[in-house]
């Protein structure tokens, strides 16, 4: 079992940002022999601390602190130990790709270049999201072992609170908001696509053959993956939930909510979100990711 420890932190910024509580665990289920699943959470910061100066702290303040959240999720598929091998590069991969860059999203708080900072956001994760595929692919075709291996790849990046999802995949995201939770994702699996024509009832997606038949995958059998992005703003209050599709396939959204909102913590909402998928039999690895959002 991988646990990543619950943390609350508030950053002392000029424009304040809000508190966040996030928690992560992941389990490998009681059917599966290894976890293909991986995840990571990445507090990103810009900040400035004055040494020293004449100027009153009341006109220049101590620190100016700019903090965001990168959250991701993988579930790898493959023979042998290469789905492990390739959830968990498709998360060395984005890091690596990324820090190279030299610009960042910090901050959408100024109304003239919001827009234009939000553009530029998704065409860099776009090439971002075509080098993790590339990489994989590369990595696969060089072990015969690993041919084939591919990953789905969920992030939420937050700067404040504006959400920005890249999806390919079935993972999930989730938001709690106002005690209701939504779907922010949509599953690329047959299944869904059939739903999406028209073909089967949205209610029947959850038990239909191919639910678990995937239509988009970093990695795998190569071609051109489109991915899915989102953009929308979140409330104080909202709970974000990034998981594996091990939790949905056990845990009803009707119980996910219930734990959610229930819960005390993010940490006490994953014990609860992943004891109730081993409860239930656990076929699959599961992962969660929670984040509380509170006041500025």
């Amino acid at each position: 079992m991988a646990r990543g420890a619950g943390a609350v932190y508030n950053a002392a910024a000029m424009h304040p940002a809000p508190q966040v509580d996030v928690a992560a665990l992941s389990d490998r289920g009681k059917k599966r022999e290894t976890n293909e699943d991986a995840y990571s959470v990445f507090r990103i910061g810009r900040f400035a601390e004055r040494f020293d100066s004449s100027v009153p702290e009341s006109e220049l303040p101590s620190i100016y602190d700019a903090r965001v959240w990168a959250i991701g999720v993988a579930d790898g598929m493959g023979g042998h130990a290469a789905g492990e091998v390739a959830s968990r590069d498709a998360l060395v991969q984005l890091m690596r790709l990324a820090v190279k860059k030299p610009r960042w999203m910090m901050s959408l708080d100024d109304p003239e270049t919001r827009e234009q900072e939000i553009e530029a956001f998704f065409d860099r994760t776009k090439t971002y999201l075509a080098g993790v595929h590339a990489a994989i692919l590369d990595e696969g075709t060089q072990d015969p072992v690993k041919r084939g291996m591919g990953t789905t790849f969920t992030l939420a990046y937050v700067v404040g609170l504006d959400l920005f999802i890249v999806h390919v995949g079935d993972s999930r995201v989730y938001r709690m908001h106002e005690g209701s939770l939504h779907q922010l994702t949509r599953d690329h699996t047959v299944a869904q696509r059939l739903a999406d024509a028209g073909v089967i009832a949205q209610e029947k997606v959850a038990t239909h053959p191919e639910r678990h038949r995937l239509t988009q995958v970093v990695g795998g059998s190569g071609g051109w993956i489109r991915g899915e992005t989102h953009h929308l703003r979140l409330d104080p209050g909202d709970i974000l939930l990034v998981c594996s599709d091990g939790l949905n396939a056990v845990v009803s959204d009707v119980e996910i909510a219930r734990c959610l909102s229930g819960a005390r913590s993010s940490e006490d909402a994953c014990r609860e979100l992943v004891d109730r998928t081993l409860a239930g039999g656990a076929p699959d690895n599961v992962t969660v990711v929670v984040a509380r959002f509170g006041p500025e």
